[in-house]
């Protein structure tokens, strides 16, 4: 019995999510309006990055690999 509701809880959260996802990408304003937002966010983690390689070049006077860069930011 859990197990229908669970289920059919699920298949509704999916089908409300599809068609709003649908909605919000076939309009083009809408549409721009979340690339713009990601593109924000994109560059707001990008100087993050900046910053730390900064940081971490001026403390130990070597260059950041890309492995190591990557654990930095994930664990901000």
């Amino acid at each position: 019995m859990k197990a229908s509701y669970y289920l059919s809880g699920l298949a509704l959260g999916v089908l409300i999510g599809g068609g709003l996802g649908y909605l919000i990408a076939s309009d083009p304003k809408k549409k721009a309006k979340i690339q713009h937002f990601l593109d924000n966010v994109e560059e707001k983690i990008g100087e993050k990055v900046e910053k730390v390689k900064a940081k971490f070049s001026k403390e130990t006077e070597e260059e950041l690999i890309e492995e190591e860069l990557r654990e930095i930011v994930d664990s901000l």
